[in-house]
Protein backbone atom coordinates (compact mmCIF):
# COMPACT_ATOMS: atom_id res chain seq x y z
CA UNK A 1 0.00 0.00 0.00
CA UNK A 2 1.39 3.90 -0.93
CA UNK A 3 1.84 5.75 2.02
CA UNK A 4 2.80 9.25 2.35
CA UNK A 5 4.44 10.41 5.40
CA UNK A 6 4.44 14.27 5.88
CA UNK A 7 6.48 15.94 8.11
CA UNK A 8 5.98 19.55 9.17
CA UNK A 9 8.83 21.36 11.41
CA UNK A 10 8.74 25.02 12.60
CA UNK A 11 12.36 25.95 13.80
CA UNK A 12 13.52 29.24 14.93
CA UNK A 13 16.94 30.10 13.37
CA UNK A 14 18.86 32.75 15.41
CA UNK A 15 21.51 35.15 13.53
CA UNK A 16 22.69 32.85 10.95
CA UNK A 17 23.99 32.31 7.23
CA UNK A 18 23.08 28.42 6.60
CA UNK A 19 22.99 28.68 3.07
CA UNK A 20 24.04 31.43 0.74
CA UNK A 21 23.67 32.23 -3.13
CA UNK A 22 26.42 32.70 -5.54
CA UNK A 23 27.40 36.40 -4.21
CA UNK A 24 27.87 34.82 -0.78
CA UNK A 25 23.98 36.66 0.02
CA UNK A 26 21.99 34.30 2.65
CA UNK A 27 19.60 33.01 0.23
CA UNK A 28 15.98 34.22 -0.24
CA UNK A 29 12.48 33.25 -1.51
CA UNK A 30 9.31 36.02 -2.49
CA UNK A 31 6.56 33.93 -1.05
CA UNK A 32 2.97 36.26 -0.63
CA UNK A 33 4.55 39.10 -2.05
CA UNK A 34 7.00 39.57 0.70
CA UNK A 35 10.53 38.45 0.69
CA UNK A 36 11.59 35.65 3.17
CA UNK A 37 14.85 33.72 4.09
CA UNK A 38 14.94 30.64 2.43
CA UNK A 39 17.11 27.42 2.71
CA UNK A 40 17.57 25.03 -0.36
CA UNK A 41 16.06 21.80 0.18
CA UNK A 42 19.68 20.10 -1.23
CA UNK A 43 21.50 22.07 1.10
CA UNK A 44 18.95 19.91 3.63
CA UNK A 45 19.34 17.00 2.05
CA UNK A 46 22.62 17.34 2.09
CA UNK A 47 22.57 17.71 6.04
CA UNK A 48 20.51 14.64 6.22
CA UNK A 49 22.87 12.31 4.78
CA UNK A 50 25.84 14.01 7.06
CA UNK A 51 23.52 13.05 9.51
CA UNK A 52 22.95 9.34 8.60
CA UNK A 53 27.19 9.66 8.39
CA UNK A 54 27.62 10.24 12.11
CA UNK A 55 24.63 8.23 13.30
CA UNK A 56 23.83 5.30 11.45
CA UNK A 57 25.79 2.51 9.56
CA UNK A 58 27.06 2.00 5.72
CA UNK A 59 23.74 0.88 4.69
CA UNK A 60 22.34 4.76 4.82
CA UNK A 61 25.29 6.29 3.23
CA UNK A 62 26.11 5.94 -1.27
CA UNK A 63 28.24 8.15 -2.72
CA UNK A 64 27.56 11.09 -5.02
CA UNK A 65 30.68 12.28 -7.34
CA UNK A 66 32.10 12.42 -10.52
CA UNK A 67 34.83 10.06 -9.48
CA UNK A 68 32.98 6.51 -10.08
CA UNK A 69 35.50 5.59 -12.77
CA UNK A 70 38.88 6.14 -10.96
CA UNK A 71 36.96 4.58 -7.61
CA UNK A 72 36.26 1.60 -9.68
CA UNK A 73 39.83 1.43 -10.96
CA UNK A 74 41.31 1.45 -7.56
CA UNK A 75 38.80 -1.20 -6.08
CA UNK A 76 40.15 -3.65 -8.88
CA UNK A 77 43.69 -3.07 -8.28
CA UNK A 78 43.16 -3.63 -4.84
CA UNK A 79 41.59 -6.78 -5.49
CA UNK A 80 43.57 -7.75 -8.58
CA UNK A 81 47.16 -5.36 -8.05
CA UNK A 82 48.64 -7.37 -10.58
CA UNK A 83 45.65 -6.53 -13.37
CA UNK A 84 47.14 -6.08 -16.40
CA UNK A 85 46.99 -2.41 -16.80
CA UNK A 86 45.58 -1.69 -20.47
CA UNK A 87 42.76 -4.42 -19.52
CA UNK A 88 41.81 -2.00 -16.29
CA UNK A 89 41.91 0.73 -18.47
CA UNK A 90 39.60 -0.22 -21.01
CA UNK A 91 36.65 -1.90 -18.42
CA UNK A 92 36.79 1.62 -17.24
CA UNK A 93 36.21 2.71 -20.30
CA UNK A 94 33.47 0.16 -20.73
CA UNK A 95 31.62 1.12 -17.26
CA UNK A 96 31.85 4.94 -18.21
CA UNK A 97 30.43 4.26 -22.17
CA UNK A 98 27.26 2.71 -19.97
CA UNK A 99 26.73 5.47 -17.36
CA UNK A 100 27.13 8.39 -20.42
CA UNK A 101 25.37 5.90 -23.03
CA UNK A 102 28.71 6.60 -25.51
CA UNK A 103 30.25 4.20 -27.97
CA UNK A 104 33.63 2.75 -26.04
CA UNK A 105 36.50 3.68 -28.06
CA UNK A 106 39.72 1.81 -29.15
CA UNK A 107 41.55 4.49 -29.27
CA UNK A 108 44.63 4.54 -26.80
CA UNK A 109 44.84 6.78 -23.47
CA UNK A 110 47.24 7.70 -21.27
CA UNK A 111 47.43 4.79 -18.82
CA UNK A 112 45.10 5.58 -15.33
CA UNK A 113 43.77 9.19 -17.43
CA UNK A 114 40.21 8.09 -17.58
CA UNK A 115 38.90 8.85 -13.48
CA UNK A 116 35.48 10.88 -14.25
CA UNK A 117 32.42 11.31 -15.97
CA UNK A 118 30.50 14.26 -17.15
CA UNK A 119 27.74 13.99 -14.67
CA UNK A 120 27.74 13.03 -10.95
CA UNK A 121 27.18 9.61 -10.50
CA UNK A 122 24.89 8.62 -6.90
CA UNK A 123 25.81 4.73 -6.25
CA UNK A 124 25.87 2.79 -3.07
CA UNK A 125 28.97 0.47 -2.23
CA UNK A 126 27.64 -2.62 -3.00
CA UNK A 127 26.61 -1.59 -6.70
CA UNK A 128 30.35 -0.58 -6.89
CA UNK A 129 31.44 -4.14 -5.19
CA UNK A 130 29.12 -6.03 -7.89
CA UNK A 131 30.70 -3.82 -10.28
CA UNK A 132 34.27 -5.30 -9.60
CA UNK A 133 33.31 -8.84 -9.12
CA UNK A 134 32.24 -8.71 -12.91
CA UNK A 135 35.53 -7.26 -14.08
CA UNK A 136 37.60 -9.55 -11.86
CA UNK A 137 36.14 -12.32 -13.85
CA UNK A 138 37.50 -10.53 -17.02
CA UNK A 139 40.91 -9.82 -15.50
CA UNK A 140 41.10 -13.55 -13.88
CA UNK A 141 40.51 -14.58 -17.78
CA UNK A 142 37.10 -16.36 -17.32
CA UNK A 143 35.21 -14.10 -19.54
CA UNK A 144 36.17 -12.02 -22.30
CA UNK A 145 34.67 -8.84 -21.44
CA UNK A 146 32.45 -7.01 -19.13
CA UNK A 147 28.66 -6.87 -21.37
CA UNK A 148 26.26 -3.41 -20.71
CA UNK A 149 23.59 -5.82 -19.31
CA UNK A 150 25.83 -6.90 -16.29
CA UNK A 151 26.97 -3.05 -15.70
CA UNK A 152 23.46 -2.10 -15.56
CA UNK A 153 22.71 -5.09 -13.11
CA UNK A 154 25.25 -4.26 -11.01
CA UNK A 155 24.10 -0.41 -10.81
CA UNK A 156 20.98 -1.22 -10.41
CA UNK A 157 19.18 -2.52 -6.98
CA UNK A 158 21.16 -3.04 -3.17
CA UNK A 159 20.65 0.91 -2.82
CA UNK A 160 21.54 2.81 0.39
CA UNK A 161 18.93 4.61 2.18
CA UNK A 162 20.12 7.84 0.71
CA UNK A 163 19.80 6.59 -2.60
CA UNK A 164 16.71 5.14 -2.24
CA UNK A 165 15.22 8.37 -0.39
CA UNK A 166 16.87 11.27 -2.85
CA UNK A 167 16.93 9.07 -5.88
CA UNK A 168 19.54 9.19 -8.54
CA UNK A 169 18.78 11.13 -12.02
CA UNK A 170 20.98 9.76 -14.78
CA UNK A 171 19.88 11.83 -18.06
CA UNK A 172 21.90 9.78 -20.46
CA UNK A 173 21.33 6.60 -19.52
CA UNK A 174 17.32 6.78 -17.82
CA UNK A 175 17.49 3.05 -16.91
CA UNK A 176 19.71 3.30 -14.60
CA UNK A 177 17.90 6.21 -12.31
CA UNK A 178 15.94 6.25 -9.27
CA UNK A 179 13.01 7.65 -8.48
CA UNK A 180 12.93 9.00 -5.60
CA UNK A 181 11.25 8.07 -2.38
CA UNK A 182 11.30 12.02 -0.09
CA UNK A 183 10.42 14.91 -1.62
CA UNK A 184 11.74 18.01 0.47
CA UNK A 185 11.01 21.52 -0.11
CA UNK A 186 12.87 24.51 0.32
CA UNK A 187 12.57 25.84 3.90
CA UNK A 188 11.07 29.34 4.24
CA UNK A 189 10.51 32.20 6.80
CA UNK A 190 7.40 32.75 7.98
CA UNK A 191 8.18 36.00 8.61
CA UNK A 192 9.65 39.27 6.98
CA UNK A 193 13.21 38.88 5.96
CA UNK A 194 15.99 41.46 7.19
CA UNK A 195 18.64 40.96 6.17
CA UNK A 196 21.89 42.04 8.86
CA UNK A 197 25.62 42.49 8.18
CA UNK A 198 28.31 41.41 10.78
CA UNK A 199 31.58 43.09 10.13
CA UNK A 200 34.72 41.59 11.26
CA UNK A 201 38.55 42.19 12.13
CA UNK A 202 41.55 39.71 12.18
CA UNK A 203 43.55 39.91 14.75
CA UNK A 204 47.49 39.37 13.89
CA UNK A 205 48.30 38.04 17.61
CA UNK A 206 52.21 38.45 16.79
CA UNK A 207 52.43 41.77 15.36
CA UNK A 208 48.78 42.92 17.91
CA UNK A 209 47.69 44.50 14.59
CA UNK A 210 44.46 44.21 12.76
CA UNK A 211 45.19 42.50 9.19
CA UNK A 212 41.60 41.48 8.17
CA UNK A 213 39.12 43.05 7.90
CA UNK A 214 35.45 42.47 6.28
CA UNK A 215 31.64 41.49 6.35
CA UNK A 216 29.21 38.77 6.55
CA UNK A 217 25.37 38.86 5.42
CA UNK A 218 23.07 36.84 7.70
CA UNK A 219 19.28 36.31 8.52
CA UNK A 220 17.16 35.32 11.55
CA UNK A 221 13.75 33.87 11.41
CA UNK A 222 11.40 31.30 12.35
CA UNK A 223 10.94 28.66 9.76
CA UNK A 224 8.78 26.09 8.48
CA UNK A 225 9.92 22.91 6.80
CA UNK A 226 8.11 20.35 4.97
CA UNK A 227 9.21 16.95 3.89
CA UNK A 228 6.93 13.55 2.19
CA UNK A 229 7.90 10.60 2.10
CA UNK A 230 6.45 7.81 -0.32
CA UNK A 231 6.82 4.77 1.55
CA UNK A 232 6.08 2.17 -1.52
CA UNK A 233 8.65 3.96 -3.95
CA UNK A 234 11.27 3.46 -0.83
CA UNK A 235 10.31 0.03 -0.55
CA UNK A 236 10.96 -0.93 -4.24
CA UNK A 237 14.15 0.88 -4.14
CA UNK A 238 14.89 -1.05 -0.83
CA UNK A 239 14.15 -4.67 -2.48
CA UNK A 240 11.14 -4.56 -0.86
CA UNK A 241 12.53 -5.10 2.19
CA UNK A 242 9.83 -4.96 4.69
CA UNK A 243 12.36 -3.86 8.04
CA UNK A 244 14.10 -2.32 6.33
CA UNK A 245 11.84 0.24 4.79
CA UNK A 246 10.33 0.69 8.70
CA UNK A 247 14.07 1.40 9.69
CA UNK A 248 14.62 3.58 6.62
CA UNK A 249 11.39 5.93 7.24
CA UNK A 250 12.52 5.80 11.04
CA UNK A 251 15.75 6.99 10.85
CA UNK A 252 14.30 9.79 7.42
CA UNK A 253 12.22 11.20 10.14
CA UNK A 254 14.68 11.30 13.01
CA UNK A 255 17.27 13.04 10.74
CA UNK A 256 15.43 15.54 9.05
CA UNK A 257 13.89 16.79 12.35
CA UNK A 258 17.78 16.86 14.00
CA UNK A 259 19.82 17.52 11.27
CA UNK A 260 20.96 21.24 10.25
CA UNK A 261 23.37 22.18 7.78
CA UNK A 262 26.30 22.98 8.26
CA UNK A 263 26.68 26.52 6.44
CA UNK A 264 29.27 28.96 8.90
CA UNK A 265 28.42 27.53 11.74
CA UNK A 266 31.76 27.83 13.05
CA UNK A 267 30.50 31.33 13.00
CA UNK A 268 27.14 31.38 14.49
CA UNK A 269 26.64 28.36 16.07
CA UNK A 270 22.91 28.14 15.03
CA UNK A 271 22.83 24.79 16.65
CA UNK A 272 18.74 25.28 17.29
CA UNK A 273 15.69 22.02 17.19
CA UNK A 274 12.50 22.47 15.73
CA UNK A 275 10.08 23.80 18.77
CA UNK A 276 6.93 21.77 16.97
CA UNK A 277 6.40 19.04 14.27
CA UNK A 278 3.82 17.51 13.10
CA UNK A 279 3.76 14.07 11.47
CA UNK A 280 0.78 12.63 9.49
CA UNK A 281 0.63 9.29 7.70
CA UNK A 282 -2.38 8.99 4.93
CA UNK A 283 -2.76 7.01 1.89
CA UNK A 284 -4.56 9.63 -0.22
CA UNK A 285 -1.45 12.58 -1.32
CA UNK A 286 0.78 14.63 0.14
CA UNK A 287 0.13 17.70 1.31
CA UNK A 288 2.35 20.97 2.27
CA UNK A 289 0.29 23.34 4.74
CA UNK A 290 2.79 26.13 3.61
CA UNK A 291 -0.06 28.04 2.72
CA UNK A 292 -0.50 28.74 6.56
CA UNK A 293 2.30 31.33 6.24
CA UNK A 294 0.95 32.94 2.79
CA UNK A 295 1.15 35.81 4.60
CA UNK A 296 3.42 37.20 7.04
CA UNK A 297 3.82 37.10 10.64
CA UNK A 298 4.96 39.51 13.15
CA UNK A 299 4.59 40.12 17.16
CA UNK A 300 6.75 39.39 19.72
CA UNK A 301 6.24 35.73 19.92
CA UNK A 302 6.44 34.71 16.47
CA UNK A 303 7.15 30.86 17.09
CA UNK A 304 4.27 30.21 19.39
CA UNK A 305 2.15 32.59 16.86
CA UNK A 306 3.60 30.12 13.92
CA UNK A 307 2.35 26.66 15.77
CA UNK A 308 -1.08 28.29 16.29
CA UNK A 309 -1.20 28.92 12.36
CA UNK A 310 0.02 25.57 11.45
CA UNK A 311 -2.45 23.66 13.37
CA UNK A 312 -5.27 25.99 12.57
CA UNK A 313 -4.75 26.03 8.68
CA UNK A 314 -3.93 21.72 9.40
CA UNK A 315 -7.73 21.61 10.91
CA UNK A 316 -9.37 23.78 8.52
CA UNK A 317 -7.69 21.54 5.20
CA UNK A 318 -8.36 18.22 7.16
CA UNK A 319 -12.34 18.94 8.48
CA UNK A 320 -12.98 19.87 4.45
CA UNK A 321 -10.79 17.08 2.96
CA UNK A 322 -10.75 14.10 5.29
CA UNK A 323 -8.20 13.61 8.69
CA UNK A 324 -5.15 11.35 8.18
CA UNK A 325 -5.02 8.20 9.62
CA UNK A 326 -2.49 8.46 11.57
CA UNK A 327 -0.96 11.97 13.40
CA UNK A 328 1.66 12.41 15.70
CA UNK A 329 3.20 16.07 16.95
CA UNK A 330 5.84 17.63 19.37
CA UNK A 331 5.30 20.09 20.85
CA UNK A 332 7.18 22.32 23.38
CA UNK A 333 4.65 24.77 24.38
CA UNK A 334 3.69 23.70 27.92
CA UNK A 335 -0.34 23.12 27.50
CA UNK A 336 -0.26 22.35 24.05
CA UNK A 337 -3.25 19.84 22.61
CA UNK A 338 -4.06 18.72 19.09
CA UNK A 339 -7.17 17.06 19.07
CA UNK A 340 -6.58 15.29 15.84
CA UNK A 341 -2.99 14.44 16.65
CA UNK A 342 -1.01 12.36 19.69
CA UNK A 343 1.82 14.02 21.56
CA UNK A 344 4.90 12.05 21.48
CA UNK A 345 8.70 12.83 22.38
CA UNK A 346 11.16 12.02 19.17
CA UNK A 347 12.17 8.49 20.21
CA UNK A 348 8.55 7.14 20.61
CA UNK A 349 7.19 9.18 17.73
CA UNK A 350 9.47 7.61 15.35
CA UNK A 351 8.77 4.34 16.99
CA UNK A 352 5.13 4.81 16.32
CA UNK A 353 5.69 5.79 12.48
CA UNK A 354 8.04 2.48 11.97
CA UNK A 355 5.19 0.35 13.43
CA UNK A 356 2.64 1.72 11.15
CA UNK A 357 4.67 1.58 8.20
CA UNK A 358 5.58 -2.38 9.57
CA UNK A 359 1.59 -3.21 9.98
CA UNK A 360 0.59 -1.67 6.32
CA UNK A 361 3.18 -3.79 4.92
Amino acid sequence: MTQFINIHALQTLPPSALNRDDSGMPKKALFGGVERARISSQSWKYAIRQFFAENYDASYMGCRTTQLPSEFRKRLLEVRPKADGKLVDSLVKIVLGVVEKTEADNEEVEPGSVTSSKMIVFYSPSQLDSLVDVAVEVVDGKRKSISVSEIKSSLVGKNTVDLALFGRMMTANAELSVEAAASVAHIIGVDKLTNQRDSFVGIDDALSKTKIIGSIDFVSSTVYRYACLDTATLSKNLDGDAQFTADAVGAFVNAFVRSMPSGKQSSFAAQTLPHFVLVTISDDQPLSLASAFSSVLSGEDIASEAVMRLIDEASSLYDNYGLPEHAFYIGTGAGMDIPFAERLPLKDLVAAVKNVVVADA
